[in-house]
């Protein structure tokens, strides 16, 4: 239902309301009608339960083979490792060597070094916490490798469901209060709609092994708009 939005479960909802203004949250006439428009609240910390892992793996130099023999090396290590912690290598895919030639774009042709190689593998895994810890261990290992992990939740489906019900429930009890504060009494609810959804970092966990990778835990938060009739 929402696909595509990062990460996911294990914490309590903790449902709240939002008060934005006036004109979205009181009690209106719409010509003999009488209505109470309200926004509720879902927020929820969830936890990956999936991730897709890019390992990149580079070296410099002025022989271009010596260069390429040093990427195999290394990524021959890496695929070992990562098969040795639970990563079959029937499922790790090697996007081969990218090579960059200096001379091509520099004019001046005392370089350190002629030939950028970079080469890339990729994999997908349910084990997160473990080969977050696994890849903590590769970048230590091996300088010249960068990881990037992008987070989802095969479970989303379910989790966007029960953060539905929570703002809709969360609404209901807004408007019953404001129609008991304004001696009127809820009828039915004439619309409900999700208004917004918003992901967000759930700690500031930065990754030891790559400074711009972001936390596994994610706060997800829904809203939803809704008008009750009242009389």
């Amino acid at each position: 239902m929402f696909g595509g939005l990062v990460s996911f479960v294990r914490c309590g909802c903790l449902v709240c309301l939002v008060i934005l203004s006036f004109d979205i949250f009181g009690t209106y006439k719409e010509g003999k009608r009488q209505t109470i428009k309200v926004l509720g609240l879902a927020d929820k910390v969830v936890i990956s339960d999936h991730c897709s892992i890019v390992i990149r793996i580079s070296e410099v130099g002025s022989c271009l083979q010596t260069v390429v023999n040093k990427i195999e090396r290394t990524k021959n290590s890496v695929m070992s490792f990562i098969s040795e912690n639970g990563i079959e290598k029937s499922l790790i895919t090697d996007l081969g060597n990218n090579v960059e030639d200096k001379v091509k774009y520099v004019d001046n042709v005392n370089l350190n070094f002629r030939y950028n190689v970079t080469s890339t593998i990729k994999f997908e895994t349910d084990d997160v916490e473990n080969m977050r810890d696994k890849c903590t261990s590769l970048y230590k290992s091996y300088p010249n490798v960068h990881v990037d992990i992008n987070y989802s939740c095969k479970n989303f489906d379910n989790i966007s469901h029960q953060l539905i019900e929570s703002a809709v429930s969360d609404a209901h009890e807004r408007a019953e209060l404001i129609a008991r504060v304004s001696k009127l009494k809820l009828t039915k609810a004439l619309s409900i709609t999700t208004r917004k959804i918003n992901i967000l970092d759930a700690d500031n966990y930065s990754g030891e092994w790559n400074d711009g990778e972001r936390s596994y835990k994610k706060r997800v938060r829904l809203v939803v708009d809704a008008t009750y009739s009242c009389e």
